[in-house]
């Protein structure tokens, strides 16, 4: 009983390399894939979104040409005017 006792103490013990991750004072890969892929992701949906829409260097004020979002079916926008 008594070296089961110390074998479970010694297992209990935090290992220096385990203690120094409990700092919480750096980035893991964990951190670090949680900060950089919704930004990555966002960042590539934009690109292609603006891909299909029309380009805009001859607009003077504004654009307010055709919007390109998908089909009514789709759920996409849909204008209800002609003009």
């Amino acid at each position: 009983a008594a070296a089961a006792a110390a074998g479970f103490a010694a297992a209990a013990v935090p290992l220096p390399a385990v203690a120094a991750e409990l700092t919480f004072d750096g980035f893991g890969p964990g951190e670090l894939v949680a900060i950089f892929v919704p930004i990555i992701y966002c960042w590539l949906a934009y690109g292609e979104w603006e891909a299909k829409q029309d380009p805009v260097e001859d607009v003077g004020v504004g654009a307010l040409g055709r919007t390109v979002d998908g089909t009514f079916e789709e759920g996409g926008y849909t204008r209800r005017s002609e003009f």
